[in-house]
């Protein structure tokens, strides 16, 4: 009735702790990266002309489980089920590559801006680091059947990360009253 083993297992190996979450979390953590080697590398086209100088970072935050109902109470006029932060920008170099420290354990997503600062394009999908991940991605919406193999190092990559930059009205939720 009970099956028996015909012989000892095997003990399975010690994987060791590779993150820096759980038994490793400390405030010595190294800081989380992100690099995009090619902003340009999209499967929209771009407005002609466009030259694109830094991301802006946005931070979701969700509804907690319990709203009944997805705009009851509402955030804003816009009757978004998220509310949503501006945490700053970071430089893309000529080259449309960024290498910048990431916000932690925050649901985040990025608008691609002119030179006059405008959104010309808006990632469709959040991303999330931990503490100590290097995330990195090739460009924005880039084609998932192509390899891409840079023909050099991206300018961004051969220097420090960025900081992000707060825009004008600091780390606050998104109100047209007091920022526009």
């Amino acid at each position: 009735v009970s099956p028996r083993p015909f012989r000892p297992r095997k003990q399975p190996p010690i994987v060791p702790t590779a993150t820096w979450q759980g038994e490793r979390a400390s405030p010595e953590a190294p800081i989380a990266t992100i690099s995009l080697l090619n902003v340009y590398d999209s499967d929209f086209a771009w407005p002609e002309d466009t030259k694109i100088t830094s991301l802006r970072i946005i931070q979701h935050i969700p509804r907690p489980w319990t709203s009944p109902v997805t705009n009851k109470p509402a955030i804003g006029y816009a009757r978004s089920p998220t509310g949503r932060v501006i945490l700053g920008t970071v430089p893309v170099e000529a080259d449309g590559s960024a290498y910048f420290e990431a916000p932690v354990e925050k649901l985040v997503y990025f608008q691609a801006l002119d030179e006059q600062g405008m959104a010309v394009q808006s990632m469709r999908s959040g991303t999330y680091v931990h503490p100590g991940e290097q995330l990195s991605c090739i460009g924005c919406h880039e084609d998932k059947w192509n390899a891409y193999t840079p023909p050099t190092t991206p300018i961004a990559m051969q220097r420090a990360p960025s900081k992000i930059r707060p825009e004008v009205g600091g780390v606050e939720p998104i109100n047209f009253h007091r920022l526009v």
